[in-house]
């Protein structure tokens, strides 16, 4: 874990920082990818380049896939799945 985090006034701020490849918090809110705290999560940047030009919901498909992959270095002996609460579509 990263010692002591870069601190931001602004979402837009730590959004930018991020991009550019400085992340870091804003308040206790972790970055997208969680790089903040484990350096080696940090996703190239193109990536980061296309989360931020994102909407609302690519950005959830982005922040599902960085919280699952998280989840699946910590506890890798665990299948992990991350889905956005929505029921999943029955096939016929």
């Amino acid at each position: 874990m990263a010692s002591n985090p870069q601190q931001f006034d602004t979402y837009d701020d730590q959004l930018t920082a991020w991009v550019a490849g400085e992340p870091g918090h804003f308040g206790a809110q972790c970055c997208p990818d969680f790089s903040c705290c484990k350096p080696e999560f940090l996703q190239p940047v193109e990536v980061r380049r296309a989360f931020q030009l994102a909407d609302e919901s690519g950005r959830k498909k982005y922040l599902m896939a960085f919280l699952g992959a998280a989840i699946a270095q910590a506890r890798p002996d665990k299948r992990v799945h991350i889905t956005d609460g929505s029921e999943p579509e029955q096939s016929s």
